[in-house]
C-alpha cells in the first residue's frame, strides 16, 4: 500500500508542478522575452534620425509598425499572467503601471514615424522626440543600455 501512495504522490506532484510552470513560468518566459525584443528594436531603430543618415520611407514604416506590434504585444503580455501585479513584485518584473506608460510611449514613438511622409523630417522627430520616449521605456521596463553604446556601431 506504501507503493501506491509514493506512486499517488510522485504522481500529484508532477501535475502541479506542470500546473504552475504552464501558468506562471512560461507566460513570464514569454513576457521577458518581449522585454528584449523591445529592448532589440530600440537599439536596431537608434540609427533612424541620426544626422548624416538616409532613411528609406519603408524602413520608416516598418519600424513604426514593428514598434506598435511590440506594444501591443507588452500590454497583452501582462493579461497572460495571472495576478501579474503579486507576480510581478515577486519576479522583479515592471509594475502594471511602468508596462502601460511604456505601451503609450512606443505607441507614440509609432504614431510619430507613421505620420513622416519626407525621410529628411526624420533627424528633428527621432532626435528630439523619440529619443526621449524611447529612453523613457527603456528605464520603465529595466532595460540597461551602457552609457557609451552607441547604435551606429562606430566608436
Amino acid at each position: 500500500m506504501s507503493i501506491f501512495f509514493t506512486i499517488l504522490a510522485g504522481v500529484i506532484t508532477f501535475v502541479i508542478g506542470q500546473v504552475i510552470l504552464r501558468i506562471y513560468i512560461e507566460p513570464v518566459q514569454s513576457f521577458r522575452t518581449l522585454i528584449g525584443e523591445t529592448s532589440a528594436a530600440l537599439i536596431n531603430y537608434g540609427i533612424l534620425g541620426k544626422k548624416n543618415k538616409e532613411q528609406s520611407t519603408a524602413l520608416i514604416q516598418g519600424a513604426s509598425q514593428d514598434f506598435r506590434l511590440i506594444a501591443s504585444k507588452l500590454e497583452s503580455g501582462t493579461y497572460l499572467i495571472p495576478n501579474y501585479s503579486r507576480v510581478s513584485k515577486f519576479l522583479g518584473l515592471p509594475s502594471e503601471a511602468d508596462i502601460y506608460e511604456s505601451v503609450s510611449y512606443l505607441i507614440d514613438i509609432s504614431n510619430s514615424l507613421g505620420n513622416l511622409t519626407e525621410p529628411r523630417a526624420m533627424n528633428f522627430v527621432f532626435e528630439h522626440y523619440n529619443a526621449e520616449k524611447a529612453e523613457k521605456v527603456r528605464q520603465l521596463l529595466k532595460i540597461n543600455v551602457p552609457t557609451a553604446f552607441d547604435p551606429d556601431g562606430i566608436g
